[in-house]
């Protein structure tokens, strides 16, 4: 918890940064309902507040970054799994590309026949890969 701030104001940042609903947010950070409709907004110029705002939102965006990509990643090894070619050839593709491999030739040659794959490293991974 922010020490400069007080648990209904940390609480409000809490939700606020979830929400983008200063109201919503005040309500359920436990201040009156009459503060709420009239004066939530107030809370969003105090510079304290301001500044708490934008340290959540970078530790929130970041953990729900994190999430989408272990869930990404659990997709993709599964198209790679379970897809059919053109499934799986789009998956390397993505991988690659994520993984900066991104000068590279992928070429399908027929539905049921297999994937020719050529990846070309940039020069720093040359001696890297047996």
């Amino acid at each position: 918890m922010n020490k400069a701030l007080t648990k209904m104001q940390q609480d409000f940042v809490e939700v606020y940064v979830v929400t983008r609903n200063a109201k919503k947010s005040a309500l359920q950070a436990g201040y009156s309902p009459i503060f709420a409709e009239k004066k939530s907004y107030s809370l969003l110029n105090d510079s304290k507040i301001k500044t708490a705002i934008k340290e959540a939102e970078k530790y929130y965006f970041s953990e729900k970054f994190k999430k989408l990509s272990v869930l990404a990643t659990e997709e993709l090894e599964n198209i790679l799994i379970n897809g059919d070619n053109k499934e799986k050839l789009r998956a390397s593709e993505i991988i690659f590309k994520s993984s900066g491999l991104t000068n590279m030739l992928i070429t399908p040659e027929e539905d049921d026949k297999p994937i020719k794959i050529t990846v070309t490293l940039p020069p720093e991974l040359e001696g890297d890969i047996g």
